[in-house]
């Protein structure tokens, strides 16, 4: 993340200072590159690789249609087509997971379901869901969110031993995750325009276990995010 953030300052000044051309700046500060990238971090930080070859397949198309100064309608048609297909059978992937992790329907207006994984991948987009895990050897895992929201609950969790690592990449969204008082909990989360705070519900104090620690790391960006205590 610090190095995407480097990379981007230092693009914005070879802009200001007119070393970048007209032609590769508008590729470059461009809607279907900031589809790319998001393809980019979803690739990195989640384990569904359909939907960020997607994305950057779009993103990608985008940049090469601006790059030569195409005309975006003559591709509209086909690129739509090819989104839809992938979108039909991503859609196909992610009901199949969802059955295998136990899903329990869609009663809620959120999605809602339960899983028993030691580690968790959690990612939104454009939506929201929830979920209830119950793992007995938690050992953290990723949670991507963009333009979307996610609730996690883990009070019925128990964590494995020594430090497990949650990440959390939100980008105009939020995150709420609920924790029981007993864990040992470190936020290290980076805020940019947003912010990632910690409650305590109910709490009443319970002998902390030093050998079994939750670390929620990453960053959230134009969004924000809350660890529930109970």
């Amino acid at each position: 993340i610090g190095v995407g953030l480097i990379i981007l300052g230092i693009l914005y000044f070879l802009r200001e200072v007119d070393i970048i051309g007209e032609q590769l700046n508008d590729v470059i500060f461009s809607l279907p590159t900031t589809i790319f990238v998001i393809g980019l971090i979803v690739l990195v930080n989640s384990r569904r690789k359909s939907l960020s070859y997607l994305l950057m397949g779009l993103g990608g198309a985008g940049m090469v249609i601006r790059a030569f100064g195409l005309d975006y309608s003559d591709f509209v048609f086909p690129v739509v087509l090819l989104a839809l297909g992938f979108y039909i059978i991503y859609r196909h992937v992610e009901k199949q997971r969802e059955a295998e992790l136990g899903g329990n329907g869609y009663d809620d207006p959120l999605r809602k379901y339960n899983t028993d994984m030691d580690v968790l991948d959690e990612m939104s987009i454009f939506g929201g869901n929830k979920r209830i895990v119950n793992s007995k050897n938690f050992k953290g895992g990723n949670v991507t969110i963009i333009f979307g929201g996610s609730e996690i609950f883990l009070r019925d969790c128990e964590l494995s031993d020594g430090d497990n690592v949650l990440d959390l990449f939100v980008i105009f969204g939020g995150c709420d995750l609920t924790v029981p008082g007993h864990w040992n909990v470190k936020v290290d989360v980076v805020s940019l325009f947003g912010g990632f705070s910690s409650k305590k519900y109910n709490y009443r104090s319970e002998e902390v276990d030093e050998n079994k620690t939750l670390v929620i790391k990453g960053l959230v960006l134009f969004g924000g995010g809350e660890m529930k205590v109970f």
